[in-house]
């Protein structure tokens, strides 16, 4: 990932479509939060710990309060 590329993603969670961005900004805030952001992608996706989904979703939920920041 480049420190200026974006990945969005729309999905529906509880009825309501989201915006998720997977950017630089994401992954400074899940470092800051969680620790290592790397290490907290790859328990997901790697070893299936659905516990990490919601930290993750957390950092990547897209809101006009985060676009502020």
């Amino acid at each position: 990932m480049l420190v200026n590329e974006i990945k969005t993603y729309k999905v529906i969670i509880c009825g309501q479509e989201v915006e998720l961005k997977l950017d630089f900004n994401a992954l400074i805030k899940m470092h800051k939060e969680y620790g290592n952001a790397f290490l907290l992608v790859y328990e997901y996706v790697f070893q299936n710990d659905l516990e990490k989904l919601p930290q993750i979703i957390s950092c990547l939920l897209y809101t006009s309060d985060a676009a502020d920041d």
